[in-house]
C-alpha cells in the first residue's frame, strides 16, 4: 500500500496556473526514484519493485486546446513499476484519459528515465584521453616549477637580497624586474618544451597575463568579453522557456519591454567578436560532450543517450568546417559550431578579397564590392522567398535557420566591412586626424543605427500584424552589414585615438585575460546551459530576479570552464604547435 501511495504521490498532478503556461507537471523525480518495495506473490516468492520515471506529452485538443494558445502539449511525470514498458505506460496513460478526462486526448511516453548507466567503450577511451592530458598538465607543471622556475627565483630572491639595502617599497618591483635581464635562464630542449606547453603555471600566466605588446588594439578586449556575454544572455533566457510553470503569461510581458529588445536581438552578438582559433580544442570539446555528457547528471527532462547524437554520424562535417549546410537532423553535430564553420569558410575565402587589396587597391575594393553586394541580394531574395520574418518570434518553424541564420553568404557582410577597416588600419599604422565634428558625427550615427537594428524590431515582435515581406527582406538583407560597420567604426575609432571614454571602457586591463577566453567559452557555455536546463527536477517560475541570478551564474560558471579548458586543452595545443612549427622552420 505504501508503494503505491508512493507511486501515485511522486507524479505529476495539475498545478495552479495552467492558462499563464503551467502545462510541465513534473512530479517528484527524486521520490519516485527512491520508491523501493518487497512483495510477495501467490507462491509466496518475495520479489522487489523498483520504481522508474517517465515522462509523458500530452497534446492539448478541441475546447483544452482552444484554451491556451499556441498547440500547447502538457508534459507528465508518471512514476510506474521498473517491470512496466514505455508500451504498458503508454497504453494505461491513454485508457486513464480516455475514460476520465477526454475521450480527444492522447497520450506519448517520451522516455523513461534511465539509472546508474554503465560507461560504454567510447566515454572509456575519452576519459583515458582525458586522463593523459590530465597527466601531462602534472608532468608539464612539475618540470616547469622544478626545473625552470624554482632555479630563476632562487637567483632573483639571492640578487635581490644582496641589493636590497634600504630601497622603498614602491622600488622593490622594479629592482625585480631589472634582476631578471640578468639571471641565467635553462634552454630546455624539445622534449623539455613539449612538456612546458602542459604546464598549468605558464599556461596561467599568460592567460591572466594584463600586459599586451605595442600595436596591439586593446579596446577589441572588451568588445570580445562584452560580445560573449551577450550570447551567453540570449542563450540563457531561452534556455528555460520548457521548464517553466508560468511562460505563457512571462514572455509577452517581458516583449513589452523596451529594454528587452537587447535580449530578443543578441543574435548579431556573433556578429561581432569572432576570430579564427585552432581546431583542437573544438575537437576535444565535441569529444567530451558527445561520450561524457550524458553520464553527468539525470532529471525528468534529460536526454536520453546525450545531446549531440547527429555527432554519430556527422562529426566529420564539423572536422572540414562544412557543418552550417548539414539540414539533416540525424548529422547535425555541436548546434553553436555554425558559425564556427562561417568563420573558417570566411578566412579561406579572404585571400581573394586581401591579396588584391594589398596589391591592386582599387580592383580589391571592386571585388569586395562584389561580395558585400552579392551577400546582400542573396540574403533579400532567399528572405522574400521564403517569407522569412525580421524577428525569429514569428518564425514558425526551422525556415528562417537553414536558409538564412547559417548560411555563410547571408553572413558574410559584417566579416567584408571588418576586413575593409582593418586594411585602412593598416595602410594607414592606425594614425588618423578626425575633425572633432565629424567624429561625434560618426559616433552619433554608428549608435544611432546600432539602436535601430537591436531595438527597431519592438513594434514587429509586440504586434499581431508581421511586418510586409518586403519591409522583412530589407532588414535581413542589409541588419547584419550595417551592425558590422556599427562594431568596424568603433574599433576604428578607439585604434586611431578617437574612442574617447568608450575606448577607455573598452580597453580596461580586466577584459584582455577575460578576451582570451572567449573562444573556450563559446564552445563550452552550451554545456553548462543544457546541464543546468536538464537537471532540473522542478518547475522553475519565471521572474527578473530568477533570471539574473541564472544569467550571472551562467556567465561565471561559463568563464570558469573556459579557464579550466583552456588550460586543459587550447594553451597545450598552442604550445604544442609553436614547437613543432618552429622546428620546422628552423631546419629549412
Amino acid at each position: 500500500m505504501t508503494f503505491i501511495l508512493l507511486v501515485i504521490d511522486a507524479a505529476g498532478k495539475p498545478p495552479a496556473n495552467i492558462l499563464g503556461g503551467g502545462i510541465v507537471w513534473f512530479g517528484d523525480f527524486d521520490e519516485c526514484l527512491a520508491v523501493q518495495d518487497v512483495a510477495t506473490n501467490v507462491s509466496g516468492i518475495k520479489y522487489r519493485f523498483d520504481a522508474q520515471y517517465c515522462k509523458a506529452r500530452v497534446p492539448l485538443k478541441g475546447p483544452l486546446g482552444n484554451i491556451i494558445p499556441g498547440n500547447p502539449t502538457v508534459t507528465i511525470g508518471v512514476c510506474v513499476p521498473d517491470s512496466c514498458s514505455k508500451k504498458d505506460v503508454q497504453n494505461l496513460l491513454r485508457k486513464f484519459l480516455y475514460e476520465n478526462v477526454s475521450t480527444e486526448l492522447t497520450a506519448s511516453i517520451q522516455t523513461c528515465v534511465e539509472t546508474d548507466i554503465p560507461y560504454d567503450s567510447r566515454a572509456e577511451i575519452v576519459l583515458v584521453v582525458i586522463g593523459l592530458f590530465i597527466a601531462a598538465m602534472l608532468l608539464g607543471t612539475g618540470y616547469d616549477l622544478i626545473v625552470i622556475q624554482w632555479p630563476k627565483w632562487r637567483q632573483i630572491e639571492e640578487i635581490t637580497s644582496s641589493e636590497e639595502i634600504a630601497i622603498e617599497a614602491s622600488e622593490k618591483q622594479q629592482l625585480i624586474e631589472g634582476t631578471k635581464s640578468r639571471i641565467k635562464e635553462y634552454q630546455p630542449g624539445i622534449p623539455g618544451k613539449l612538456l612546458l606547453s602542459f604546464s598549468v603555471y605558464s599556461n596561467g600566466s599568460k592567460i591572466l597575463d594584463t600586459n599586451q605588446g605595442k600595436g596591439v588594439i586593446t579596446c577589441i578586449n572588451g568588445i570580445r568579453f562584452l560580445s560573449m556575454t551577450w550570447v551567453i544572455i540570449g542563450h540563457a533566457f531561452s534556455a528555460p522557456n520548457n521548464i517553466a510553470d508560468n511562460i505563457a503569461e512571462f514572455m509577452p510581458r517581458m516583449l513589452k519591454r523596451w529594454t528587452f529588445m537587447a535580449v530578443c536581438n543578441a543574435y548579431v552578438s556573433v556578429d561581432s567578436f569572432f576570430t579564427l582559433r585552432l581546431t583542437p580544442p573544438y575537437m576535444l570539446v565535441i569529444m567530451v560532450s558527445v561520450s561524457l555528457f550524458h553520464y553527468t547528471g539525470s532529471g525528468p527532462n534529460w536526454p536520453t543517450g546525450g545531446i549531440d547524437k547527429g555527432c554519430e554520424k556527422g562529426w566529420w562535417y564539423n572536422l572540414l568546417y562544412i557543418n552550417n549546410f548539414v539540414e539533416d537532423n540525424k548529422k547535425k553535430c555541436f548546434g553553436v559550431a555554425w558559425y564556427l564553420a562561417n568563420d573558417m569558410q570566411f578566412y579561406i575565402l579572404s585571400p581573394l578579397i586581401l591579396l588584391p587589396l594589398y596589391h591592386f587597391h582599387l580592383l580589391g575594393v571592386g571585388i569586395l564590392m562584389v561580395f558585400l553586394v552579392g551577400t546582400t541580394i542573396t540574403t533579400g531574395v532567399i528572405s522574400s522567398h521564403y517569407d522569412i520574418p525580421a524577428n525569429n518570434f514569428d518564425a514558425g518553424d526551422a525556415t528562417h535557420w537553414k536558409k538564412l541564420y547559417v548560411k555563410p553568404y547571408c553572413r558574410i557582410g559584417p566579416y567584408l566591412v571588418g576586413m575593409y577597416a582593418g586594411y585602412i588600419l593598416y595602410r594607414t599604422n592606425c594614425k588618423i586626424h578626425i575633425n572633432r565634428y565629424l567624429n561625434l558625427a560618426v559616433w552619433s550615427a554608428a549608435i544611432g543605427t546600432g539602436m535601430a537594428i537591436v531595438y527597431g524590431l519592438y513594434d514587429d515582435i509586440n504586434s499581431d500584424t508581421p511586418l510586409p515581406t518586403s519591409v522583412a527582406a530589407f532588414y535581413n538583407a542589409v541588419h547584419r552589414t550595417a551592425w558590422g560597420l556599427c562594431i568596424s567604426w568603433v574599433i576604428f575609432a578607439c585604434a586611431t585615438g578617437n574612442g574617447g571614454f568608450i575606448n577607455t571602457i573598452l580597453s580596461w586591463k580586466a577584459f584582455i585575460p577575460l578576451s582570451r577566453l572567449t573562444y573556450m567559452a563559446y564552445l563550452v557555455h552550451m554545456m553548462i546551459l543544457n546541464h543546468w536546463k536538464y537537471s532540473q527536477t522542478k518547475t522553475i517560475h519565471l521572474s527578473d530576479s530568477e533570471y539574473i541570478y541564472e544569467i550571472v551564474g551562467h556567465i561565471v560558471l561559463s568563464f570558469m570552464a573556459a579557464f579550466v579548458t583552456s588550460l586543459a586543452f587550447e594553451s597545450p595545443m598552442l604550445g604544442l604547435e609553436s614547437v613543432i612549427f618552429r622546428r620546422k622552420q628552423n631546419k629549412r
